[in-house]
């Protein structure tokens, strides 16, 4: 079992250049650390994952030296996450955007709905890859899927076909779901996922 933490900087309007900036230099050989910026989504947001096989290793060693409010950081969200399925693909690349989307679980119904994902996936898996399938430890209940894609042409192409198909979304999901959100983000330049 491995587990992951994101880290969600919300960034003042203009200031996210210089924010990227320190961040890259702060974070400078922390291994396997992604960080990706909005796209598409809630806008000036950064944000980080990190994954270990042991929970306590992530929340013992947290990130440090982050930017703060003097240089335009509003907020800094923090979840942990247990992943299911497979483990986080290698370090590298796999796609220049990848969408997530989250969606709050309805009380009592986490089970139900990882099965109905479960039985979905090897079908969605023959068209794309995913980075992850996740759900959440801390706050709400909720479940996030992450899909690396080459751009957002072939997003558009594999979502329509795997719709086509009948093969995603999972039949059967939309009485478990709560609030849905879907975000395109990109990978910086010193992302450990490209």
């Amino acid at each position: 079992m491995s587990f992951v933490e994101t880290l969600t900087l919300q960034c003042r309007a203009g200031t996210l250049p210089s924010i990227l900036s320190q961040l890259e230099a702060s974070t400078k050989g922390i291994s396997g650390l992604g960080c990706w910026t909005t796209e598409f989504g809630t806008l000036n947001q950064i944000t980080f994952l990190r994954s270990s096989a042991d929970l306590s290793a992530l929340l013992d060693a947290p990130l440090t030296n982050l930017p703060d409010s003097a240089v335009g950081v509003q907020q800094i969200d923090t979840t942990q996450w247990k992943l299911h399925g497979a483990e986080l693909p290698a370090p590298g690349e796999h796609g220049g955007c990848y969408e997530w989307r989250c969606y709050d679980i309805v009380p009592d119904h986490r089970r139900e709905l990882l099965t109905q994902f479960g039985d979905a996936a090897p079908a969605r898996l023959e068209l794309s890859s995913l980075f992850a399938l996740m759900t959440s430890l801390n706050g709400a209940s909720r479940i996030c899927h992450i899909w690396p894609y080459a751009d957002l042409a072939e997003r558009a192409r594999l979502r329509k076909e795997a719709t086509a198909a009948g093969v995603w979304p999972p039949k059967g999901i939309a009485p478990y779901l709560g609030a849905m959100q879907s975000s395109v983000l990109v990978p910086t330049s010193f992302s450990a996922y490209r």
